[in-house]
């Protein structure tokens, strides 16, 4: 008996979209600053829940080699915060940032507030420019 095992395409096709995030570069001279800026992101998802959700993705920016050691500067992703999102079908979109069990790298000179509030303000950047309406709710760590 022989069987036929034939892969599973995916029918996706992938985009490079554009997110905020919230970005903070140690020794960059810009003090305790976090910066929100464009990030491009390569995603098989698209739509406004895509864009919330990458927010808190990884990223590490190319160097033109000054930088010895690349890291991921993306505060609300090296501090473990995470996004959930719920489209009831209402017109506006429930978004959780969830900062729970979320930490600050030691080392960096930033609350978890501060992480927090620029996340939710990437959040709101996005879904602006967007068009659309969000709720915004935030789970903060216990105890804070």
């Amino acid at each position: 008996m022989f069987f036929l095992l034939a892969p599973i395409a995916r029918a996706s096709l992938l985009a490079i979209i554009t997110v905020k995030q919230p970005l903070y570069l140690a020794n960059s001279g810009g003090g305790d600053e976090i910066l929100i800026r464009d990030v491009q992101v390569v995603s098989d998802r698209s739509g406004l829940e895509a864009d919330i959700m990458a927010i808190v993705l990884p990223f590490t920016p190319i160097t033109d080699g000054s930088w010895k050691n690349p890291a991921n500067i993306n505060i609300a992703s090296s501090a473990g915060i995470k996004i959930r999102t719920n489209d009831p079908g209402s017109g506006e979109i429930e978004v959780v940032v969830d900062a729970s069990s979320a930490k600050i790298p030691a080392n960096v000179p930033l609350t978890i507030e501060d992480a927090v509030d620029a996340t939710v303000r990437c959040v709101q950047q996005v879904s602006s420019a967007k068009g659309r309406k969000v709720k915004i709710s935030v789970e903060r760590p216990k105890g804070s």
